[in-house]
């Protein structure tokens, strides 16, 4: 990365921090762009730039996780197989998601508050499924719309929030590469299937 990429990251970074900080303290809606402007010293224009609307600065870090699960699976050696690779690169997503567990989780209470942002988060989720699912198709040789291609996906992404948010909720100190393992334990021994034997009966 050259001098300018490094210059540009760097700034990306302090309007990011910045704006955090005033959606904590002030609320997102009561913030505007120019006072987020104003306190990282950039000009309105500059800020524009780089994050055109105040959704897109509230939800860059999260949007920034969109791949990376899907990224983590393909770089496992090929001679692991399919349940150790994703395993392997659960445990990795989740890692980084607890070095970063204060910013996100501070990211999470605003948008829980914030309607129209929190709106778009269930594209964000569809977008990072459609990358998961089709790195798991690539690893297994496989058909990315084979059925255990999308479910195999689906619970994957289902014990990563499961996890993220139970170890954000959970008074006792934990991880959520820990609360993932419980869930997964779970998931092997205990969870009952629903069995669709015939027509419902009232």
């Amino acid at each position: 990365m050259g001098l300018r990429e490094r210059k540009r990251e760097r700034t990306r970074a302090e309007i990011l921090e910045v704006a955090r900080a005033l959606f904590l303290s002030d609320g997102y809606d009561e913030t505007t762009m120019e006072h987020i402007a104003e306190v990282a010293e950039v000009g309105p224009s500059t800020l524009y730039r780089y994050f055109p609307t105040k959704d897109e600065l509230v939800l860059a870090p999260i949007i920034a996780t969109v791949g990376r699960l899907a990224g983590l699976l393909a770089e496992r050696p090929a001679a692991e197989d399919l349940d150790t690779a994703l395993g392997n690169a659960l445990r990795g997503y989740l890692e980084e998601f607890d070095s970063r567990a204060q910013e996100i989780n501070e990211l999470r209470d605003i948008l829980d508050k914030t309607a129209r942002p929190r709106a778009q988060l269930w594209e964000v989720w569809n977008q990072d499924m459609a990358t998961l699912n089709d790195a798991i198709a690539a690893r297994a040789g496989a058909d990315p719309a084979e059925p255990w291609v999308s479910i195999t996906a689906h619970a994957t992404k289902l014990v990563a929030s499961m996890a993220i948010d139970r170890a954000r909720d959970d008074p006792r100190p934990s991880t959520s590469v820990d609360t993932a393992e419980s869930i997964l334990a779970v998931l092997r021994s205990s969870v009952v299937l629903p069995r669709l034997s015939g027509a419902a009966t009232g």
